[in-house]
Parts: C-alpha cells; structure tokens; sequence
C-alpha cells in the first residue's frame, strides 16, 4: 500500500503537505493542522502494518512522552490518536537534518564537539523520563 499523497486528511483537521519518509512501520509526513494553523510532521502507522500491536504500543507511547517533555534540542509532541490509523503530530522543525548535514562534507571539531552536546542533552532529558529515543545508544 502506498503512503497518502498531497491533500489526504490524516485526521481532523490534519492535512498532508509531502510524504517524507517510509520505514518498516511508519509512514512520516509534512502536514497542515488547521487547529494549531501551522505546519506539524505527522508519524502515522503504516496502514498494512495496523495490526502489529507492538508497533501501535512503540508508537502512541512515543507520542505520549514526548507530549509531556520539554527540551529545547527535542521535537514537541502535540498529540497522540489511536484508532483506525494511530498516529502522532508532532512539532515541525526547519533547517537541515544532521545527514544533510554529513552530505554538504565534512564537519569541523567544534561543530562536531556542538551536536555532540545538544545529542547528550536530550539523551540526557529523555534518560531522566526512563526513555531514550536513539537506537545507537543501544548496545549490538
């Protein structure tokens, strides 16, 4: 099943600008919320992965904390939905992602010593909550 395109409502109020990404259970989208009247991104279960339980369970349990966290190196959780398409809103950031980052070439110490910073700041608020949203921090 392929993702929703421009224009699909993802819920009340919630409209798809672009979809972003797609992983092996979530689609991640750029998204319009009326209510708020500005742009969210929008995680949602895939639709042909709605019946993985612990799928749904990762995913609203992600919204609901960081719903309730505040860090300024952390994306904003707004809302959690289950239901027929669990999904979360989540704060929209601008500006470039550390890949796009890495592809523009090679960052400098201090740049470097600087994202290191902010990562362990937010590992940091997201330990303190008894959660940690990077899997690299989990040993293989």
């Amino acid at each position: 099943m392929r993702p929703l395109g421009p224009g699909a409502r993802l819920g009340d109020g919630i409209e798809v600008i672009a979809h972003l990404a797609r992983s092996g259970v979530l689609d991640v989208y750029d998204a319009w919320c009326a209510r708020r009247g500005c742009r969210v991104a929008v995680k949602a279960l895939r639709p042909d992965r709605r019946r993985y339980p612990k799928a749904r369970r990762a995913l609203l349990r992600e919204g609901r904390l960081l719903s309730r966290l505040s860090h300024p190196h952390l994306v904003r959780g707004y809302e959690s939905h289950d239901g027929e398409r669990p999904l979360i809103v989540l704060e929209s950031l601008r500006g470039a992602t550390l890949a796009a980052l890495l592809e523009q070439g090679r960052l400098s110490a201090a740049e470097t010593a600087h994202l290191g910073l902010q990562a362990a700041a937010r590992c940091a608020t997201c330990t303190a909550a008894g959660w940690c949203t990077s899997t690299s921090s989990r040993p293989t």
